[in-house]
């Protein structure tokens, strides 16, 4: 039940694409292996980076222990990620030092802002 939710292409025909995974995504480059993601709870988030010949340059997870869903993605003028969703239990963002959520006995939303080295 793997899908797409959002794709973002910017001006220089690069892309962002936000998806959702169970078990394990295996990410491919031009055929070849780039990124192996398991999943922490029932469902995650993913969130690839391509160049602009669609080969991912990257690829994030974002999940925790219950039901994970990416929702919208947009990109800043920084070049920033912005990713929403919402999520059961705990979830953990990455980052330097990743960021720990817990959810309300339901499903919460979350809002995470990703940067991305995008140097050659």
């Amino acid at each position: 039940n793997d899908k797409v939710v959002a794709i973002r292409v910017l001006p220089d025909e690069s892309a962002y694409v936000l998806g959702e995974f169970r078990g394990t995504a295996t990410i491919e480059r031009e055929g070849v292996f780039a990124a192996e993601l398991e999943s922490v709870g029932r469902v995650d988030v993913v969130l690839l980076r391509c160049d602009e010949e669609n080969c991912v340059e990257e690829a994030r997870a974002i999940g925790g222990s219950g039901a994970d869903h990416g929702y919208g993605l947009d990109v800043g003028p920084e070049g920033e990620v912005v990713v929403t969703g919402s999520f059961e239990g705990v979830l953990e963002l990455p980052a330097d030092e990743p960021l720990v959520l817990e959810s309300a006995p339901e499903a919460d939303a979350f809002v995470a802002r990703l940067v991305f080295d995008t140097t050659p």
